[in-house]
């Protein structure tokens, strides 16, 4: 059976009432459905997360040891949290960043490609363009890793994308997000390696 519709059947099957999001309840007890509620919130909400759309990153809905503390979790009158697709959404790309983690930590360092200083220095320069001095940090961290990631490289030649994150971590606290920082990085050595062939989206490079 769908776990997404487990909880709902569940109700249905002991105590023969008709449940629905939203919906109202003919029979049972409230006190059975609060149970139901609990079991919900002790199975999935303390391991849950979800996507934070102005960060680009992922962060925990519940507190670790209290499922009841979450801004972010509505149940339902079967006990079903309303975000329990997007959590397991976020669960499938949650892995595929912490591959991509993985990865670059095997392999931190960038080098600098002299034959596209040019179009990356220039690559920089669009990219200052996009910042909004008006706008939270947070907001905004796909850019600043970007154009951090991109200065250093040019500055220095080379870069450890690893001593980086933990720098850009330091500096922006909870604003830092792993996501972004990946994702910049993956970005820029594509363009010093092919050109930015594997980018998808975005400007790419200028013609020298």
């Amino acid at each position: 059976m769908n776990d997404l519709n487990k909880w709902k059947n569940r109700i249905r099957a002991a105590k023969g009432i008709a449940v629905s999001p939203g919906g109202e309840i003919s029979g049972g007890s409230w006190e059975e459905i609060r149970k139901c509620q609990i079991e919900f919130q002790l199975e999935h909400c303390i391991s849950c997360f979800h996507f934070d759309p102005e960060k680009q990153d992922f962060e925990e809905k519940s507190h670790p040891n209290n499922p009841e503390d979450c801004k972010y979790h509505w149940t339902d009158i079967a006990g079903q949290c309303w975000n329990y697709r997007e959590r397991e959404e976020a669960k499938k790309a949650m892995a595929l960043v912490q591959e991509a983690a993985r990865q670059r930590r095997e392999n931190p360092v960038i080098v600098l490609p002299s034959e596209k200083r040019e179009q990356l220095e220039k690559k920089l320069l669009e990219y200052n363009g996009r910042l909004d001095p008006y706008k939270a940090p947070e907001l905004q961290m796909d850019t600043l890793c970007k154009i951090e990631v991109l200065r250093r490289l040019l500055r220095e030649g080379t870069i450890n994308t690893e001593d980086l994150k933990k720098e850009m971590a330091q500096t922006y606290g909870s604003g830092f997000s792993e996501g972004a920082f990946l994702n910049a990085c993956n970005v820029i050595e594509d363009y010093c390696l092919t050109g930015g062939t594997s980018v998808k989206g975005g400007t790419g490079l200028s013609a020298i």
